[in-house]
Formats: C-alpha cells, sequence, structure tokens
C-alpha cells in the first residue's frame, strides 16, 4: 500500500513541480519591481506609476486625506486577492479543472492591546474570503484549489519573516 502511494504520487509530484517551476521562473517573477508615487494634489492624493500604468492613491478625509481614490491598505487588499485568483486560475487551467470563476473578498482589521490576540504577537489581521464557482468542481478540487491559495506570492510575502523595507535618501 505504502509503495503504490509513493507511485501515485510520483506521478502527479513531476507535473507539479514543472507547473510550479514555470509560474515562479517567469521574467516577472525575478525582475526587479519599481514604482514611482509622487505627491499630485492636495491633502495625501499621489500618483503612482508602474510599468506602463499610472494610478491614483489618497486617503479617507477622516485621515485628513481627499478621499478621490483607494488608500495604500486598499492597494494591500486588493494586491492580495487579485494574487490569490491568478494563482488560482493558472493552476485550475492546468489542471483543467471546470473552474468558471473566482471571486475573493479581503478584508483587514489591527488588533489593540486589549484583543486577546496580542498576546499571541499578531498586530495586524487578513481574513481571505474565497468562492470557487464552477457547477461540475468536486468538492477535492475546492480544498486543493484551497491549498494553491496559499501559495500565491502576495500571500507569501505577508507571512515571511525574510523581507524588509530598507529606506534611502536620494541626494541633493
Amino acid at each position: 500500500r505504502f509503495k503504490m502511494l509513493r507511485l501515485g504520487f510520483a506521478r502527479l509530484k513531476p507535473s507539479f513541480n514543472r507547473w510550479r517551476r514555470n509560474f515562479s521562473s517567469s521574467r516577472l517573477s525575478r525582475a526587479i519591481k519599481r514604482a514611482h508615487v509622487e505627491e499630485e494634489g492636495p491633502h495625501f492624493l499621489n500618483r503612482a506609476t508602474v510599468r506602463q500604468h499610472s494610478f491614483l492613491i489618497d486617503d479617507v478625509t477622516s485621515a485628513g486625506g481627499g478621499d478621490q481614490a483607494p488608500t495604500p491598505y486598499d492597494y494591500l487588499l486588493s494586491a492580495l486577492g487579485s494574487c490569490t485568483t491568478i494563482t488560482c486560475r493558472v493552476y485550475a487551467k492546468h489542471r483543467k479543472l471546470p473552474l468558471e470563476k473566482i471571486v475573493v473578498d479581503v478584508s483587514h482589521r489591527r488588533i489593540m492591546p486589549l484583543d486577546p490576540e496580542w498576546s499571541q504577537g499578531l498586530r495586524e489581521v487578513f481574513t481571505r474570503e474565497i468562492e470557487f464557482v464552477g457547477k461540475d468542481l468536486t468538492q477535492e478540487q475546492i480544498q486543493r484549489l484551497t491549498v494553491i491559495a496559499d501559495k500565491c506570492p502576495v500571500h507569501h510575502l505577508f507571512m515571511s519573516d525574510h523581507c524588509q523595507v530598507i529606506t534611502k535618501v536620494k541626494g541633493r
């Protein structure tokens, strides 16, 4: 029985490793990514440029912003949600799963000192709710897609202890 399980896994493993290698070794995943951000108007309105794309960032009025665009946290939540759908879609396409649509809702809350989670070292909690739509999807396929969702690069970044932010001041 053990030998049969090993052989079954051995047949699946090369295919998955090939998919993972192709997915993670794309030019963009190893390239240095850059964003240029400049103040654009009153309050906290900023314009960010990433590759050929440009978008606005602002803060809510209660925090002193003009609420003319999503906040930085809004973009962070969107990054986690969209990375989740992309990662699951790549896997579903590779496995030819009958997945019609993926819907992800992401929320964030800050842990305060009086919350019980504070003693566990938690300071920020992101909750991701995923809906996999497909009338022919099996429960096993949905469970596998849920595992794959945790492999999205943005999720890994949130969970990483190996990430740091380096601040440099540009010369005059």
